[in-house]
């Protein structure tokens, strides 16, 4: 263990513990990888010793659904940990797939059971503020329906926001946002009130995606819904898009002629996700 990463660690934590003091509803923990950002589920976060007896660091056990995804972009480039728009660690991948530990840096006990606490915080509040949160909508193609399958952003019929590199999308950067927020509406909102975004687009018998919004706010929830509903009237009244809403959160899922069956589907499975407890 070295000074310099002694004090990185110890940067990094007093940052994480700064953050977390003025933001009493701390955004969600995503990962980056490459050009790359979506929400990482983790089946625990918790301190603990590596190799060496009284040597401590944080140890993320991320969900096996999400490795698939991470290894599949670790190529692009350093796979890290953000919270509140900030790095807050880098890791790699353990050999069995599922655990992820930090790579750099170790820190003391206490440090290291403070910040395990308060990334975990930073997750599980944020979801159940609103129910699973736009958090959990960055789905594939197969979580969906069985006769959908990815779409490359270069051949999307009807363009790709700026800022967005994959299918499904999250950000929570506010270029982003607002650049998903004006596609989620025809161009007619900046995304104000607007906390995060989420893209994605699929194919099957012909094109199919959805735009996700989440809003700041009750009050900023309550404004966008009138806003969205009208501006997507006519596409709703032709069943070509549908709107939904679970608490602060917004799907706006559109389709250019899938069959009935898919299309049915596939909304019935996001609004589930979208409103379970």
């Amino acid at each position: 263990m070295t000074k310099s990463s002694t004090a990185l660690s110890l940067s990094l934590a007093a940052l994480l513990s700064a953050c977390a003091a003025v933001d009493t509803s701390p955004p969600p923990v995503t990962v980056r990888a490459g050009h790359t950002e979506r929400p990482v589920r983790f089946q625990s976060v918790h301190a603990g010793q590596v190799l060496v007896e009284g040597v401590w660091t944080v140890i993320f056990k991320v969900d096996p659904r999400d490795v698939p995804w991470i290894r599949s972009h670790a190529s692009e480039g350093s796979v890290q940990l953000v919270w509140n728009e900030r790095v807050v660690w880098e890791f790699d991948p353990e050999t069995d797939g599922s655990g992820y530990f930090v790579d750099r840096g170790f820190i003391d006990e206490a440090t290291a059971r403070r910040v395990a606490k308060e990334v975990a915080d930073a997750q599980g509040p944020r979801e159940a503020s609103t129910a699973n949160g736009l958090a959990s909508l960055a789905l594939h193609a197969p979580e969906l329906h069985a006769s959908l399958a990815p779409k490359p952003l270069a051949d999307a019929n009807h363009g790709v926001p700026d800022g967005v590199h994959d299918s499904p999308h999250f950000s929570t950067d506010s270029d982003v946002v607002r650049s998903i927020a004006s596609y989620a509406s025809q161009g007619r909102l900046a995304g104000d009130g607007v906390c995060a975004a989420l893209f994605a687009v699929y194919e099957g018998e012909s094109e199919l995606g959805f735009y996700g919004l989440e809003s700041a706010s009750a009050e900023d929830a309550d404004r966008l819904e009138g806003q969205l509903r009208e501006i997507w009237a006519h596409n709703v009244s032709i069943d070509r898009l549908r709107v939904h809403r679970g608490g602060n959160v917004f799907l706006i899922v559109w389709h250019d002629g899938v069959s009935a069956a898919c299309w049915q589907s596939v909304n019935e499975r996001l609004a589930a996700r979208l409103t379970a407890g």
